[in-house]
């Protein structure tokens, strides 16, 4: 027995052709966000170089990823900060990857410097970089993870720079750092150098 009388054909036939041309935008939707992909990690300690002679050393790569933005915009957060452990915790997730569509590196130098507090020691620089799939830079952020005087993003630099190609021994100068944090700053570009430690088979 049919239960569809002829009058009602066509608004049925028009509601399933939509479902189906909705679930297949959907599905292409869903095929292109391919979910984040570390190709590459390391936790072998470096040995400090003089401050001067600065390399930086990849830690981490990712693909399919991007910068969290939502936590390098709330840097500075306050309330997180209760115990040194507690603010070590927050800066170091800041700069790790999350989901997105471009490639993640994580760099870092270890490197001897003065402290106000405890003279010469070990100094840490982050240093994270995004680029497309030519391996341009689109952004990049550094930050020294000892920084211990406020206000803490005082030390948190961004890339002013455009069409750089993210290679081995690339001098970060070409970077073209400048701090995030400009009120009452007076030296607003980093000074520091050094140079991009990247194997050719890891690009």
């Amino acid at each position: 027995m049919h239960f569809i009388c002829r009058g009602s054909r066509i608004p049925f036939l028009r509601f399933l052709f939509t479902s189906c041309l909705l679930t297949g935008l959907l599905g292409v939707g869903s095929a292109q966000e391919l979910p984040l992909r570390v190709v590459f990690e390391s936790y072998q300690k470096d040995r400090a170089t003089q401050k001067n002679l600065q390399e930086y050393k990849v830690k981490k790569i990712a693909e399919n990823a991007d910068f969290n933005y939502s936590k390098i915009n709330n840097f500075c957060n306050n309330e997180i900060y209760d115990t040194i452990n507690d603010a070590q915790i927050w800066i170091n997730a800041v700069f790790e990857p999350i989901q997105g569509r471009f490639k993640y590196y994580q760099f870092q130098s270890t490197y001897l410097g003065m402290s106000k507090a405890e003279g010469k020691k070990e100094f840490h620089d982050i240093l994270i970089i995004k680029t497309d799939s030519s391996n341009t830079v689109i952004d990049a952020f550094q930050y020294t993870l000892e920084w211990a005087e406020p206000p803490i993003e005082y030390d948190l630099f961004r890339s002013t720079t455009a069409n750089i190609q993210l290679s081995n021994n690339l001098d970060i100068r070409k970077l073209g750092f400048q701090r995030t944090f400009t009120e009452g700053c007076e030296d607003l570009n980093l000074n520091d150098s050094g140079i991009i430690s990247l194997p050719i088979d890891r690009k």
